[in-house]
């Protein structure tokens, strides 16, 4: 049995029916029913009209001991909706055209790409040197800040390089006095040890 009855509209919510084929929408009125519907558009349309003042054409039907809220249509307050229709005389067979059901598309996941990986093993780097730092610095005044900072990024670059270590194979390091000295600035060859500045932290690019 179809009605039209004044009142708001407070929300839209979707779900699965429970065989899990169908999407339904229920619309919350202000006369205390949840009106449902399986048009998309309808509930589409009622979201925009939340919380202002409606007619709506409701269906209420007993199934056995449960009452069944069904949204017919609604319009704006000050619209009028189309004309009910007549009810058929007895014995006239009544046709109803099928529904389609709209099964909304799930979202695709968004794909984890190599910049994901560079930026979330930056950050673990740069967190446990500044707290490794942190504590070496403990106590000290405001003016080692910068050297702090210097200290935890100069770290950061190490942890970093050693955890994407994995990455390009190991190359094979200088095994003669010759080849150091190719390598390491300021080293030279003589009779005796092979003496070399003081190292350097070392640079690392971060990729």
């Amino acid at each position: 049995m179809e009605a039209d009855i004044q009142g708001q509209i407070l929300g839209v919510t979707g779900r699965t029916s429970k065989s899990g084929q169908h999407q339904m929408f229920d619309v919350a009125f202000s006369d205390g029913n949840k009106y449902t519907t399986f048009d998309q558009g309808l509930a589409n349309k009622a979201s925009q009209y939340v919380n202002q003042q409606v007619t709506a054409r409701v269906s209420v039907e007993q199934n056995g001991k449960y009452t069944n809220y069904n949204l017919v249509d609604f319009a704006p307050a000050g619209a009028s909706l189309p004309a009910q229709a007549q009810p058929a005389a007895a014995g006239t067979p009544i046709q109803v055209a099928p529904q389609p059901v709209v099964i909304p598309q799930q979202q695709e996941s968004k794909k984890f790409t190599e910049a994901d990986a560079t930026r979330i093993t930056k950050l673990a780097c740069l967190g446990s040197a500044v707290e490794l730092v942190g504590q070496l610095v403990q106590g000290a005044g405001p003016e080692a800040v910068n050297e702090a900072m210097d200290l935890a990024l100069a770290v950061s670059r190490k942890f970093y390089s050693e955890a994407r270590s994995h990455e390009a194979p190991d190359a094979p390091g200088p095994s003669t006095p010759a080849e150091v000295a190719a390598v390491v600035p300021g080293v030279t060859v003589g009779v005796g040890a092979v003496e070399a500045p003081p190292a350097e932290a070392p640079s690392v690019e971060w990729k």
